[in-house]
């Protein structure tokens, strides 16, 4: 369905995407959106999806209140699975609500899990006023480790793919360790890669007029290029995102 407005309704949004070398303070110019204000004046209330595990702890935390910003305002989750984080980037684009995480402990094999009180009212993540926390932002800072956690799991996937084929070949034990070490991604795989992140940046980009901060490593680029008449692998001096080849 076709979303429809009146020009003068027509809303400024940030959307950005911050790629750099470790230390280039990337996810401390994110999480500093929450030092801006809405419309209304009032402050902006930020979603930040930390997959790094800690990138804001400590100091940026600290930082931002002696700055004065609210901390209510800001709800950060822990998480590096796609599936999680695809799931609450369309709650923000919904402006759908939040609830606490629990810990559950199995009694017999004392595995921790953690599952979201998902329509508890009781366990409803609030914001500074004390009402139900609505996003204006939403920050998802370290996305280079999704991108490679899914690209690991392709590889595994392109393993046990090789593994049937040599059982229904009836290889030998040693032709099926060998197909098995040597199993590369397809170029169907590629494609599902790509597409991954089309679909988590793309409802980001254009499905919401709230604000959307991206941040993902650099690498340096390199390029086939003839040098001396050989053709050499070279640096082109060119930052580029190390993540998803379409992202950027």
């Amino acid at each position: 369905m076709a979303r429809g407005r009146k020009a003068l309704d027509a809303k400024t949004s940030l959307k950005m995407f911050l790629i750099g070398k470790p230390g280039s303070r990337k996810s401390g110019t994110a999480v500093d959106i929450a030092k801006l204000k809405r419309e209304d004046g009032k402050p902006m209330r930020v979603l930040y999806i930390d997959m790094e595990n800690g990138s804001i702890d400590g100091y940026h935390i600290d930082r931002l209140m002696n700055d004065g910003v609210d901390m209510d305002n800001i709800y950060i989750l822990y998480t590096k699975d796609y599936n999680e984080i695809k799931e609450y980037s369309e709650r923000f684009v919904k402006g759908g609500y939040y609830y606490e995480i629990e810990e559950k402990i199995d009694d017999d094999s004392g595995e921790v899990t953690y599952s979201e009180a998902y329509g508890e009212e009781d366990k409803l993540i609030l914001d500074g006023e004390g009402k139900p926390f609505i996003a204006d932002a939403i920050v998802l800072d370290g996305i280079t480790v999704v991108a490679e956690d899914i690209k690991f799991s392709a590889i595994d996937l392109s393993e046990d793919r090789a593994s049937i084929k040599a059982d229904l070949a009836e290889k030998t034990a040693k032709e099926k360790r060998v197909a098995v070490a040597t199993a590369g991604l397809e170029f169907k795989d590629y494609d599902k890669l790509k597409m991954h992140s089309a679909r988590l940046v793309r409802d980001l980009i254009n499905k919401t007029d709230r604000h959307v901060i991206i941040t993902g490593r650099a690498k340096t680029e390199k390029k086939m290029t003839k040098i001396d008449g050989k053709m050499t692998l070279a640096e082109t001096g060119r930052d580029i995102p190390e993540m998803w080849e379409n992202i950027s």
